[in-house]
């Protein structure tokens, strides 16, 4: 008999097994919580997005709520009664205003632009 024992390549086999049958298991399982919490937070986004949706909603429909008692309410004539009394001055909110305006007013070329006070009386004639 010799003093060292000849290690048999495949002697603990089955502890080695069961180590790596471990280690796997908690790997998964690691991975599956992982993708477990993924999932959750994309629900909760999404949660969070469809209460945001809503809350615009229901501002957009205030405000239209709002609009239309507005639109109720206010006549031309009225209107006109608070321009006039604000001492307001109308100008044009249409694009070219400033020097293509004065050149246009001076006699420059025709098109659609007008001058403040003419804007005034205008926008005013047209309210009724």
């Amino acid at each position: 008999m010799s003093l060292f024992r000849a290690r048999k390549p495949f002697e603990n086999s089955t502890n080695t097994m069961y180590l790596k049958l471990f280690t796997m298991t908690l790997v998964f399982a690691a991975m599956g919580l992982c993708l477990l919490h993924l999932r959750q937070s994309r629900v909760r986004l999404a949660h969070e997005m469809v209460l945001t949706h809503i809350r615009i909603d229901e501002s957009r429909h205030a405000l239209w709520r709002y609009q239309t008692a507005l639109a109720q309410r206010l006549t031309p004539a009225t209107l006109r009664a608070s321009v006039e009394h604000a001492g307001l001055t109308l100008e044009s909110v249409t694009p070219g205003t400033g020097d293509v305006m004065q050149h246009r007013n001076n006699g420059g070329s025709g098109g659609v632009a007008q001058s403040s006070a003419t804007t005034k009386t205008t926008v005013l004639a047209h309210l009724d």
